[in-house]
């Protein structure tokens, strides 16, 4: 996937960084300014395509808030909202705290 995206010339001398997630299929590019990324997403966004195995897939363009997604497991249930913020509140601004569930169909929901 980095190589697609420095083929598509989505990389300049601006860019400071591209990280990729595998675990979401997710690329991140770092700019030096707003400008430079709303600038990628404005002419690139709906426009590029892969191919994989013969069929077509759009690649989303999105510009991201610049807040850093943490996921904590395997927490004890006595781990309340109130414990993680005060924990993780020297690292930063925390902007919502959000539990995971599992979906209801899964045979390890609770009813």
């Amino acid at each position: 996937m980095i190589d697609f995206i420095i083929d598509k010339r989505l990389t300049d001398e601006h860019v400071t960084r591209i990280q990729m997630c595998s675990s979401t299929a997710t690329v991140y590019v770092e700019t030096e300014t707003l400008e430079q990324v709303q600038k990628i997403v404005r002419e690139n966004n709906g426009k590029l395509f892969i191919m994989v195995e013969g069929t077509t897939h759009p690649i989303p363009i999105a510009m991201e808030d610049g807040a850093t997604e943490i996921r904590l497991y395997e927490l004890p249930p006595y781990v309340s909202e109130n414990i993680i913020r005060k924990e993780m509140a020297h690292f930063g601004k925390i902007i919502s705290i959000a539990e995971n569930v599992y979906d209801p169909e899964t045979k390890v929901a609770v009813p």
